[in-house]
């Protein structure tokens, strides 16, 4: 995921039930905003870097000043991915000589 990642939308109070409080001080101060982000997708050397598929709920503690994410960002990002392999498995076929053709 990238350092700075682009801020979407204005932040809003958290509106789910999973997330009652800070992960890191147990604070109910908490809000919640989406943000568009990349990630690097590979091993060292030999990778790419994904741009989310849609933005990624982060919460952020008013008291803590602590930012994380949850399972929906790990969601998303899971299926960045799988777009990604699909897209790209028919290029790696194409480009190997085994497809059709």
């Amino acid at each position: 995921m990238s350092d700075e990642p682009l801020v979407r939308d204005a932040s809003t109070q958290v509106g789910t039930k999973d997330i009652a409080h800070c992960a890191s001080c147990s604070s109910v101060n908490i809000t919640e905003r989406f943000v568009w982000s990349t990630f690097d997708y590979g091993v060292s050397g030999d990778f790419v870097v994904l741009t989310v598929i849609k933005p990624l709920p982060v919460i952020t503690c008013s008291d803590c000043k602590e930012s994380f994410t949850d399972y929906r960002s790990e969601e998303i990002r899971d299926a960045t991915v799988e777009q990604y392999r699909r897209v790209l498995a028919p290029v790696s076929c194409r480009d190997s000589g085994l497809g059709a053709g």
